[in-house]
């Protein structure tokens, strides 16, 4: 008899590591995966020498908006100077199949909030539903795209290229942020720092 109490007190012994490992795992705290930031619903490309090139030049930069979607959309537009600063912010339907042309010295940087002309900085865009196309109140809805030219200016002329906006991760901060820098133009500018949506082109 004694030998088996021994033997069983062994074998316990042995598996108390198991048990109190295992213990420990079940005990852990499942990790709370971090909210992911919004995707395909932002885009941001920059513009340069604005009203230098102004509409009296055929090669005037311009924003090209798209909507493909399959139903309307809006474009909520952001246009910021270089040091980050909201000039301008107004919201764009764009109907299913349409296109939208916006000329950047014409409609999205001749009506800055505080009055001050800007030449360099950038615009983005939060594609939103058609119900939602107030900047300040953005309802995200990825599908929009978009492109812009730009004005290269060199020492003996200029030369205009265009690229597609780069489509970024828009996380809850940076969308509070421009909605709220949206919102105190929209209070205070007295019609200041509202863009203007260009010209359509339907399907």
């Amino acid at each position: 008899m004694g030998k088996r109490v021994l033997l069983t007190l062994a074998a316990a012994l042995a598996a108390a590591p198991f048990i109190a490992s295992g213990g420990a795992r079940a005990a852990s705290p499942t990790p709370h995966p971090t909210p992911a930031a919004a995707q395909g619903v932002f885009q941001n490309t920059y513009y340069s020498n604005a009203d230098i090139i102004g509409a009296e030049s055929e090669g005037y930069p311009t924003v090209r908006i798209v909507n493909d979607s399959g139903s309307d959309l809006c474009a909520l537009i952001y246009v910021t100077d270089k040091d980050q600063e909201m000039k301008e912010c107004c919201g764009c339907l764009i109907t299913n199949g349409g296109t939208d042309i916006l000329g950047v010295s014409d409609d999205l940087t001749n009506n800055p909030a505080n009055g001050v002309p800007t030449i360099n900085g950038s615009i983005g865009i939060i594609s939103s539903a058609a119900s939602a196309c107030n900047p300040s109140a953005p309802k995200a809805t990825p599908q929009l795209e978009a492109w812009s030219t730009h004005y290269q200016i060199t020492l003996a002329s200029g030369t205009l290229t265009e690229d597609e906006f780069t489509a970024l991760p828009l996380s809850s901060a940076a969308q509070s942020d421009l909605v709220a820098e949206c919102a105190a133009i929209q209070l205070i500018g007295s019609g200041k720092g509202i863009c203007t949506c260009g010209s359509g082109e339907g399907a």
